[in-house]
Formats: structure tokens, sequence, C-alpha cells
């Protein structure tokens, strides 16, 4: 009988194996030898699957094995049959828990490798962070005192020397010390490092307390010496003249050739000291109507903020800016000045050029970046790609400067105007 309980294909080779009582394997053996001789094994195997009976009750399968059927038999067979279903359940949950425990452990070492990967990139992006951040720190201080140079922090000329020293180690030491801790953490993760000291934390952390509440307690008084706006205005008459032309001059540039020039009468040396650092750019130059026979005059408007408004008034007196005026040129500084060691407050110039209507103006194209109230680039369109000039003229109206020259208009136009001239002559 064919055994279903060891088969590859029919169970042909383990009945066989029972019936002569020898091991399933060898017949297993000789039927691949038949099979390989001519294929004799093939058509033979395939035969005695036809013709031996398949071993289904437990009676047969007694009878394949040459035992009698009896009651201890049974027994028996009954005892091994259980005990190869045990078997066989406990290897195949065996099995199970040893492919779940393989596959627990390639899952967890990708997600470990894939922790590992990012915390190492982390660690690289904090030390690439802490040293962007103290090249930072240093060359602030190195332009605070006195060493320039272009990495300046904006905010810090709103404070003294000596506050600005403090508020840029305040702002270094609340940014760095949670990226140094952080870096520590992933050390200790990804090189089992002992825990940090808790002296060591507990000072670290308090060291960051203060840092924050230091910056709070700059930003707060600092936003306090913004509180008022104060305006001092004067006046200052020009002298009357058929074409007034205005220009501008970058004080911060300084020209050996200009030196018996208009452009040379400018002084950014106060006692011998070189105030650049104390020159703003924040001009505004408007241009209004007087009645034709008024005498023409400029009005400056010096603007500045603090704590009280005397303060401000205060800062608004210390503005240093005039035009120069020489024959029919009014030459205006690109920058104003503020008195030594003044501070920040937004300082402001608004300068209002009264003119009499009718007067024609000249306006050179270096001012034409502090001029409000109307476009220069209107006018220069006007002019023709060949013109470009470097300067354009206007004439001062009742409602304010208008352009002299009239606007281009379109090749197509022109034509359609030459030819309807052309008609109306013919009809004439």
């Amino acid at each position: 009988m064919r055994d279903p309980d060891d088969k590859v294909l029919g169970g042909v080779c383990s009945g066989l194996g029972h019936y002569f009582k020898i091991e399933p394997r060898w017949v297993r053996v000789l039927f691949v030898l038949f099979l390989l001789i001519g294929g004799s094994g093939f058509l033979l195997y395939f035969i005695l699957w036809i013709v031996m009976p398949e071993a289904e009750t437990r009676a047969d399968k007694m009878a394949m094995r040459g035992e009698e059927p009896n009651l201890q038999n049974f027994k028996k067979s009954f005892d091994e049959d259980v005990r190869n279903f045990a078997d066989n359940f406990s290897e195949a949950g065996a099995q199970l828990t040893h492919g779940a425990r393989r596959a627990g452990n390639a899952m967890g070492g990708c997600f470990g490798f894939l922790i590992k990967m990012v915390a190492w990139l982390l660690l690289i992006g904090s030390g690439m962070s802490l040293f962007g951040l103290s090249i930072f720190y240093a060359f602030n201080l190195m332009n605070l005192f006195g060493l320039e140079n272009p990495m300046l922090f904006p905010p810090l000329e709103l404070l003294v020397k000596e506050d600005a020293v403090i508020a840029i180690t305040f702002g270094f030491l609340a940014i760095s010390i949670p990226i140094f801790a952080f870096s520590l953490l992933l050390i200790k993760l990804l090189f089992k490092t002992e825990k940090l000291n808790n002296y060591l934390s507990l000072t670290m952390f308090a060291v960051w307390a203060v840092s924050i509440f230091g910056i709070i307690y700059f930003c707060v008084s600092t936003s306090q010496d913004f509180k008022e706006k104060s305006t001092i205005s004067i006046q200052k008459k020009m002298k009357a003249q058929n074409i007034y032309s205005f220009t501008a001059k970058d004080v911060r540039i300084l020209d050996a050739n200009d030196k018996d020039s208009l452009k040379s009468k400018f002084n950014m040396n106060i006692d011998g000291e070189d105030l650049r650092n104390y020159l703003r750019n924040d001009i505004n130059i408007s241009f209004e109507s007087l009645d034709s026979l008024s005498q023409p005059y400029i009005q400056y408007n010096y603007s500045a903020k603090g704590s009280s408004y005397q303060l401000a008034a205060t800062r608004a007196k210390g503005i240093v800016y005039e035009a120069i005026q020489e024959e029919n040129t009014v030459l205006f500084p690109s920058h104003f000045l503020l008195s030594k060691h003044s501070l920040n407050r937004d300082q402001r110039v608004g300068v209002v050029v009264y003119l009499p209507v009718g007067a024609s103006v000249v306006l050179h194209e270096e001012i034409q970046r502090k001029l409000r109230g109307f476009s220069y680039d209107d006018c220069r369109n006007n002019y023709s790609e060949e013109e470009q000039p470097k300067y354009t003229e206007w004439k001062m109206t009742k409602t304010g400067l208008m352009c002299t020259k009239p606007a281009k208009k379109e090749d197509k136009s022109d034509e359609d105007d030459e030819h309807e001239d052309n008609q109306n002559e013919e009809t004439t």
C-alpha cells in the first residue's frame, strides 16, 4: 500500500519500504537509478502508483507495516500518530518562532541602521551649526571692538558697544547650548557613553535660562527707546536762479580730483576721527511750488525716536545734514551724519525744496533714488535711446514738477499722424 504520511509524489517508495522492511530513501534511490537508465524508473513508478492502493484507515496503515490488527497494535499506532502530530506541531512552532525571530532581527537591524544613519547626519549637522555660530559670534565681537568685517548682525547697531557684547553673547549661548546638549545626546546614542554629569547639566540649563532672560530684557528695553518720535524743521534760503540744477554726491567716496570742486566740500572727520560709521542714508527729497515772486528755500525735517519726546528731540537735533549751493547747482550729500556715539533710533531726514512756479529745474540721475512724490524714470523714458542724458529737465507748475520733454510716440502712430497731416494739406 502507498503511505500517505511519508510521500514525495504518491507514497509508492515509502509503501515499498514498509513492505520490504527497508528505509524509503533507498527505494527512492533505486527509482532514480532506473529513471536514469532508459527512463524505466518513471514507467515502473507510474504503474505501481496505479495498482497500489493508498493506506487510508488505521487498519490499512497497520497492514502496510505488517502488523496484526489487534487492540495492542491499534493503541501503539494511535500513540505513534499522537506523538508524530505533537512532534510535527512542535517542530512547526519552533520553525515559526525561529522564522519570526530572524525576521524580527532583520527588521530590528534595518531599523537600527536607519536610526544610526539619521543620528550621524544630525550629529554632523549639529557640529556644523556650532562651528558656524562660533564664527558668527567671533566676527561680531571683532566688529564691536573695531576690527571691521562684513559679518555684522544689524540689531547690534541699536545698542551701545558694552550692551551689544553682552547681547550677542546671550544670543550665542541661547542658541548653542541646546544644540550642544542635543549633540551630547547623539554621541551617547552612537557610542554608548556615560550619562552627562548632573552638575554640568544643571549649570548648562542655568546659563541657558539666564541667556533667554537677558535677550528678553534687551529686546524690551530697546523697544521702549522707540516709543516717542520727534521732528525738528529748519528752513534755509536759496539763491534765486533762472535754472536750478540738483545733484547728489556719495560722501563715502573721496576723490582727489575733486579737491577744488563743489563735491569736495564734505568733511567726515570731526576732531580728527573718521565718522563713517555714523553715516545714515534715510533721506527723502521732494519738491513743492511757491508763488512765482516768492523766494525759494529748502526745508529740512530731522526726525528721530526715543523713550521720551525730549530724548527724541535731542537725537533729532544731533543730525547733521545740509545741501550746498554754488551758483545754480545744489548738491545734496548721499548720507547724513549723526553725532558721535549716537545710537540708531530711526533717524531720518526729509527735504522739501520750494521753488517758484515757472522755474526751470534740472535733476541729475545721482539724485533719483532719493526723490519722492513723482517718477524720475517717467521723464527719462521720454528721451530716445540715443539721447539718454545723465539728467532730465523739468518745469515747476502749481501742481509740482512737470517733465519738459514730450513723451515719445510709437513709430506706427507717427506714420499715421504724418499720413493724416498730408491728407489735410491735400484737402486744403
